[in-house]
């Protein structure tokens, strides 16, 4: 925000004019270590008094309510968060404290300043410590951003706020819905339909006339273009699908990357409809996440870490196999097998090829496709809902904690 235009009754301020750091610790043992908290990225505050039940919480830093804190070495990666608690609370003795100036500055309104693309682009470039980031707060405190006088900070929280309700309530049906088909999901890929005799296999009881075959056996596996391995002799500029755009029962389109690729390969890295696109992994959530690609965009190719699974469409339907790896036992088998480090895992291909693939009868797989297509839809539904309303966010976002639009005096009047 250093290069916007301060609007009238606004500041520029670095963030240690409107915040300070708390360093008190827990010397006198005041607050046990059933108040001990942890910061993580996704999760925001989490209590941490099961990992260390009987031990000295003294060194502790007092995290008192309405304060920030976060690790040094992961606020590059977003973990940071304010403590919503009545009572002071202790969080690790390396992590850092502050307090918003509450004469000056919301704690509401720095929430969501924290979550703007300046703070992002900032977090990117400061700090010092090679891989492992350290942004300890004489860093951060030299963040600059944009201060409106206190009813607008309260009044641009509010306003942000009822967004993130709407986005909350919006993910709870995603969940819940979620939760219904992987039920129905889990009945049907044991029961099948109509089925009374039944056999056990390496994965557990399924329908006498149902078989589990490796994928390999009825599906090839295409692994993707790692983009800047070799420069093409005849390039040729083609779009190609990343990570970020195989979610979880869908492809989002929003932004498709292109990439040079030599023209003699194209055909190798090409996508086909039906295509089942599965993710190596990352994150926990991206681990064989997935969904079938329709051929939106023709030619189309893919990354090396995307897996574009094609099955034998006489033996494996697409939308059945796509069922399979997001369901409990898809879930079950990526985990078992993955390389997993801190908070990542990730699967190879020769794992994906080994994956013990349900096959039922053709029929009875379309049948199965048919009663779960009304649960698939009413999520897809939800979730075009959620990204719509994060996309409303990021837009009110982008101009309140600007100036580009002001709130009304009315409201702001409200607001003192």
């Amino acid at each position: 925000m250093t290069s916007t235009r301060v609007p009238n009754g606004w500041q520029s301020v670095e963030l240690v004019e409107v915040a300070r750091e708390c360093r008190q610790r827990n010397t006198d043992g005041s607050l046990s270590s059933d108040t001990l908290l942890g910061v993580f990225k996704n999760e925001g505050m989490v209590p941490m008094r099961d990992r260390v039940r009987g031990s000295d919480v003294s060194r502790c830093k007092v995290l008192p309510a309405g304060a920030f804190a976060y690790n040094p070495m992961r606020l590059n990666i977003g973990s940071i968060a304010r403590w919503a608690g009545d009572a002071d609370a202790i969080v690790s003795p390396d992590y850092v404290v502050f307090q918003c100036d509450e004469r000056q500055l919301s704690g509401d309104f720095l929430d969501y300043v924290r979550q703007s693309k300046d703070w992002a682009t900032y977090m990117e470039n400061a700090g010092k410590g090679g891989v492992r980031i350290r942004i300890y707060f004489k860093e951060l405190g030299q963040f600059r951003f944009l201060l409106p006088p206190l009813p607008e900070q309260r009044r641009i929280a509010e306003i942000l706020s009822s967004v993130d309700e709407a986005i909350a309530a919006t993910q709870a049906v995603i969940e819940q819905t979620r939760t219904v088909k992987q039920g129905v999901l889990k009945r049907l890929l044991t029961k099948g339909i109509g089925h009374t005799r039944f056999k056990q296999t390496e994965i557990g009881e399924i329908p006498e006339a149902w078989e589990v075959v490796p994928l390999q056996a009825i599906a090839s596996v295409q692994t993707g273009l790692a983009k800047g391995s070799n420069k093409p002799d005849d390039p040729v500029e083609l779009p190609y699908l990343r990570v970020a755009n195989v979610q979880d029962g869908y492809i989002d389109l929003t932004e498709v990357k292109s990439t040079a690729v030599d023209r003699s390969r194209v055909a190798r890295y090409s996508l086909r409809a039906g295509d089942v696109l599965l993710t190596e992994g990352g994150d926990f959530d991206k681990l064989g996440r997935g969904a079938v690609w329709r051929a939106q965009v023709e030619p189309c190719l893919h990354q090396n870490h995307v897996f574009a699974v094609r099955p034998n469409q006489e033996v494996l339907l697409s939308d059945f196999l796509a069922a399979q790896t997001a369901s409990d036992h898809g879930r079950r088998y990526f985990l078992s097998c993955a390389k997993q480090t801190t908070n990542l895992a990730s699967i190879n291909s020769t794992q994906l090829k080994e994956f013990p693939a349900i096959v039922p009868p053709l029929k009875e797989q379309s049948a199965i496709n048919a009663r779960t297509a009304a649960l698939q839809e009413a999520e897809d539904v939800a979730k075009a809902s959620l990204r719509r309303l994060e996309q409303i966010k990021s837009a009110l976002m982008s101009d309140l904690l600007t100036g580009r639009k002001r709130v009304p005096m009315a409201e702001l009047a409200a607001a003192e």
